[in-house]
């Protein structure tokens, strides 16, 4: 008879006869996580524990089980000191600020880099990546004090500041629960594709509210012309469109010169090892999972992609191409890369990138060989005692080593036939361009498509293969890009070729035709041209000339002013041709950035303080008004109420607040106040109607007509109170809740 043995979550009750305890109380963590994390994550430890039978000393289902699940409290418990899953946005500004508060208390009392640094990395911060550039200059022997002095005020001002701490903690927060949602296996094809639905919710909620604030702030040229930022952003690569358009551009020129060139194609798809897969391809748990995250499989695929390319060069193999990064279904990474080569080099690179792709857990994949030759010389000394003691015959060294090869001998010798039928295939994969069945570009646009909006050129979606039931790319495009943002994924990286930034520069002004490579450079580029703007850069060597070699170069001026954190700074101002000297101004106007209506500090390269003073009372238009209140929107009738969302009568207060404040006329700054208020109770609060078409306009030409109709669409005051009593009770809860408003990604400082 079973007796089951399975470990009560809730009282706390021990599960292993063995003795073995986890290293973590998994009752007490448990409670921090949310109840739907809390209850999916016990769930999951009662089916993987299962009944085992009666009087085993030892349990390795119930050991595993447990295991798995201090593996997802740990990866929650990674979160920043002060936050846990439960956390809000609200509580993660809280911190942020105590955090500045703390650190700038520090640099006041002379504290040294190490130790700020320190402190900062007890937080979760990695230092050396986030000031790579700083600690270089610091850690420099040949620089200057005053170079260093400015590398120290600008690590010291970032640690000091909110703003600073808030996008950090963000970025640390989100991506630990999603680690953990991953681990908890709610990312699947089943659950949630890439990403889990909360932080697709996040995502989309953190677009929007970067749309919003786009839509408020206006871009301003030396020549008094006005943009809207969002217009601009539109029209920039930030525009899924257009970055689709010039990824394809330069595929077509790579396309091009391999085919006037006669170079080899191929499409190569590199794979992470099993262990770094959460979930199988069916959607079940994947038995050799080893708690791998998804950065520890990005860190893995640029680490294989270094040692190839260092090989590559060793080999005088030169390359150039185009690499996407996409997520299988459970989140894990994998590269597509399409990459033309001469045509005598096709074997070579096949050798190199099997070699280093299939190194790591190469045994599930069949192959048979050590890495060094002196794991070989060990492995047969090692068999030669065991011959000798089985047989009492010894055999020579030579002759057991006859038959153990090396990674280098192995890979040296392969041919690849038959690899498509083989295991290494799922590690490593070569697909030769047929150009019979068309370009190169046919076999990795899809993937562009895939991982931008979902769609081709031509508005059509493509198939989303790792979709449940084969979804349409462009409903599974957010998810990516959720992914992508929630793991700071770069996923389109340029192999080989000339910098991309120098065609960008140089599209930028329209030349007339004359001589010289500068100019003849920016005229391909103005047509997007890309095959023959590398070509023109690349000379001799074409796509396979060291960067180093061109013959132009980015043209940059010393900023008149330093940053904000006292750092020098240079402007990039257009490309210079580096033999003549010649240059070509790309960047001609000074633009500023500011908010729409108001009289702040502008946003540029030269000044980025946006502190100001209060701009002095004006009237607001009826074009204004109704902007502001168009974009009060409630949530949806399918989506839960938030936890934080005010019952109706703390929205009708909140609302009579903000219309007494605006019947005041109070400064502009705080009018910027009731704004935001105003805006973020219309969208989160459920028991608000959307507010177009239930107020008819006001005459034409009455100038109060705007502040009228906002005055009888706001609800009415309360009997009995005079203005300044309603101001006075409810302005201390209207401010805090702009202040959480203004600690978004973008914010009102």
């Amino acid at each position: 008879m079973k007796t089951p043995r399975v470990y009560d979550l809730r009282t706390g009750r021990q599960c292993l006869r063995s003795g073995w305890v986890p290293a973590v109380d998994l009752r007490l963590a448990l409670q921090k996580l949310p109840r739907r994390i809390e209850e999916q994550a016990e769930a999951r430890y009662r089916q993987q524990a299962g009944y085992p039978a009666e009087g085993s000393e030892n349990d390795p289902l119930e050991a595993a089980a447990a295991q798995a699940l201090a593996r997802t409290i740990a990866c929650f418990e990674a979160m920043p000191p002060g936050l846990d899953a439960k956390s809000s946005d609200r509580d993660i500004c809280e911190l942020a600020d105590k955090e500045a508060a703390a650190f700038q208390r520090r640099r006041a009392s002379g504290w040294p880099l190490p130790m700020l640094l320190a402190e900062a990395q007890a937080l979760g911060l990695d230092s050396e990546r986030t000031f790579a550039a700083q600690l270089k200059v610091w850690r420099d022997l040949f620089t200057t004090e005053e170079e260093k002095a400015a590398a120290f005020k600008g690590i010291a001002g970032r640690l000091a500041e909110g703003r600073f701490w808030r996008r950090q903690l963000r970025r640390l927060h989100r991506r630990a629960r999603e680690m953990g949602m991953r681990e908890v296996g709610m990312v699947s094809r089943r659950h949630g594709l890439y990403v889990s639905n909360e932080t697709v919710r996040a995502h989309r909620e953190q677009r929007r509210r970067n749309a919003e604030l786009l839509a408020l702030m206006q871009a301003e040229n030396d020549l008094g012309e006005r943009f809207q930022l969002s217009e601009v952003v539109a029209g920039s690569m930030a525009n899924p469109k257009i970055r689709r358009m010039e990824l394809m551009a330069r595929l077509v020129g790579f396309d091009e010169i391999a085919r006037t060139c006669r170079h080899h194609g191929v499409m190569v798809t590199l794979t992470c090892p099993s262990r770094f897969h959460r979930k199988l391809h069916t959607g079940r748990d994947n038995p050799k999972y080893d708690g791998s995250s998804v950065p520890d499989a990005l860190d893995y695929l640029q680490t294989v992609w270094t040692q190839i390319r260092a090989a590559l060069r060793r080999a005088g193999i030169g390359v150039y191409g185009l690499r996407v990064a996409e997520p299988h279904h459970d989140g894990t990474p994998h590269w597509h890369m399409l990459v033309f080569m001469e045509e005598q080099h096709r074997l070579d690179f096949r050798r190199i990138v099997a070699r280093y792709g299939c190194r790591e857990n190469r045994e599930e994949l069949g192959l048979r060989y050590y890495q060094t030759a002196t794991e070989r010389d060990e492995a047969a000394r090692a068999r030669q005692q065991m011959i000798q003691a089985a047989t009492g015959e010894k055999k020579s060294l030579q002759s057991i080593k006859a038959g153990m090869k090396t990674e280098s001998d192995f890979w040296a010798q392969h041919s690849f036939k038959g690899w498509k039928a083989g295991k290494p295939r799922r590690r490593v994969d070569f697909e030769t361009i047929d150009r019979s069945k068309g370009s190169a570009v046919a076999y990795v646009a899809k993937y562009i498509c895939k991982n931008l909006d979902g769609k081709t050129n031509s508005g059509e979606s493509v198939e989303d293969y790792e979709a449940y039931e084969n979804q349409l790319a462009e409903y599974t495009a957010e998810r990516v890009m959720a992914w992508a943002s929630t793991f700071g994924c770069r996923q389109f990286q340029q192999i080989g070729g000339v910098p991309v930034t120098l065609y960008r520069e140089l599209r930028r002004e329209h030349q007339e035709v004359e001589e010289g490579v500068l100019h003849q450079a920016a005229q391909a580029a103005d047509k997007g041209d890309w095959g023959r703007f590398v070509m023109l850069l690349g000379g001799s060597e074409g796509p396979f000339a060291a960067r180093k070699d061109l013959p132009l170069a980015l043209y940059n001026e010393d900023a008149p002013i330093s940053n904000q954190y006292g750092e020098p700074k240079k402007n990039l101002r257009g490309v210079v041709d580096v033999h003549t000297g010649e240059y070509v101004i790309t960047r001609i106007r000074e633009w500023t950035i500011s908010r729409q209506g108001g009289a702040d500090a502008p946003w540029t390269c030269v000044n980025n303080c946006t502190n100001s003073e209060s701009a002095p009372n004006r009237v607001y238009s009826e074009a204004e008004i109704t902007a502001i209140i168009r974009t009060c929107e409630p949530v949806p009738k399918h989506e839960p109420v938030p936890e934080w969302a005010l019952s109706p009568q703390q929205v009708a207060e909140q609302l009579a607040a903000a219309h007494e404040g605006l019947k005041a006329q109070v400064e502009e700054s705080e009018w910027q106040q009731y704004l935001q208020a105003l805006r973020k109770l219309r969208r989160q609060s459920a028991w608000l109607t959307r507010p177009s078409g239930l107020v008819p306009p006001e005459p034409q030409g009455d100038p109060q007509a705007g502040r009228t109709r906002l005055s009888r669409y706001l609800p009415l005051p309360q009997r009995g109170q005079t203005v300044a009593q309603q101001w006075a009770q409810q302005r201390e809860r209207l401010a805090s809740i702009s202040e959480w408003l203004a600690d978004d990604e973008f914010e009102f400082i």
